[in-house]
């Protein structure tokens, strides 16, 4: 008995220093683990996350008409991968309208205590595939951590350069830039309390 607890102490301890490792790679798969389950914090409260596009602001488009949408891809320490377009095909946002859009949610749900999920928010410009493939205009990627009930954030600076860490989260600016189209975009999270309903 007295092995088991020392064990299971340890547990979160080991998961702890995966994570510090593997903080400063943005964007990499991570499959569940029994590990990562066991290392969750059962008494601190979960998140619900809302991670938003503030706002898309095309400076010079690939054409006189892009056909925006967004495809987000989400690689969880918890769950499989998974993928989604914003707005679903056919549907696109007209880049000429882009600067009257208010904000757009991309993703919302619940992030357990222990889990990290990294973002690849992919903005790209909808083309007739096969014979005309869609092209990307930018791709910005996003860390969140619910790390013993804090949210912690991690994004690469586009002016410094450098990849950051917070536990605090503004609305991150973000340059798409390639060589023949130039948009600018701003992501916003929003987190709120989860109240336990356990007896």
């Amino acid at each position: 008995m007295i092995k088991k607890i020392l064990l299971s102490s340890l547990l979160p301890l080991i998961f702890l220093n995966t994570l510090n490792a593997a903080d400063t790679h943005i964007g990499l798969t991570y499959k569940e683990t029994e590990l990562a389950k066991q290392s969750a914090q059962q008494n601190t409260p979960d998140k619900f996350i809302k991670l938003n596009v503030e706002s898309i602001v095309p400076v010079q488009t690939l054409e006189n008409k892009d056909e925006v949408y967004i495809a987000l891809t989400s690689y969880s320490s918890f769950s499989e991968p998974k993928h989604e377009e914003i707005p679903k095909f056919p549907s696109y946002l007209d880049s000429n309208a882009l600067a009257s859009l208010k904000k757009i949610s991309i993703w919302s749900g619940v992030v357990p205590a222990g889990e990290y999920i990294n973002f690849k928010i992919a903005f790209v410009d909808r083309d007739n595939p096969p014979l005309n493939n869609d092209d990307l205009i930018g791709i910005v990627s996003l860390k969140i951590e619910n790390k013993d009930g804090k949210i912690q954030y991690t994004y690469k600076d586009q002016v410094s350069g450098n990849v950051k860490t917070s536990s605090s989260m503004p609305v991150i600016p973000f340059r798409l830039k390639t060589r023949n189209s130039f948009y600018q975009t701003k992501i916003g999270v929003e987190v709120k309390e989860i109240v336990d309903q356990k007896e």
